[in-house]
């Protein structure tokens, strides 16, 4: 079979198969693909952030972001609170369950991120997340 030279295909099947193959690993913590990153962001970010900020970060609308929180709520991984300067705006917290699992998570992921660029030296990923940030900047809104 011939490998398809559309960028825009290819960019597609990979986000396709890293998502199924994330969601097969994640399933046995109830967990999908959209809530491991949702609790990453978390904790790259100091365990707290406002919701908005979530919605901008991943590009999804207020009720996709409302209910991956749901989610992780019910699942005991983050909670919801009041913003103490703007009582109009949600803060979205990390618990020490959701910074626990993410700890297991993390090695997982770092390993799919190696696979996706094995045999590449280090000069070829930069370059290569060059060029994607580069062509993301170009379609962003």
């Amino acid at each position: 079979m011939e490998h398809p030279k559309d960028a825009g295909f290819l960019i597609k099947v990979i986000h396709d198969t890293i998502a199924t193959k994330a969601n097969a690993c994640f399933r046995e913590y109830d967990l999908t693909l959209a809530q491991a990153r949702v609790l990453g962001y978390l904790a790259k970010s100091g365990g707290q952030v406002p919701l908005g900020e979530l919605e901008r970060y991943f590009r999804v609308k207020h009720p996709t972001m409302i209910g991956i929180l749901r989610r992780l709520e019910t699942k005991e991984f983050v909670s919801t609170s009041i913003n103490a300067h703007d009582k109009r705006a949600r803060d979205i917290c990390l618990l020490p369950k959701g910074a626990e699992l993410h700890d297991q998570l993390r090695e997982m992921i770092r390993a799919e991120e190696a696979k996706l660029t094995e045999g590449f030296s280090e000069q070829e990923k930069s370059t290569l997340l060059l060029y994607l940030v580069r062509a993301y900047k170009n379609i962003a809104p």
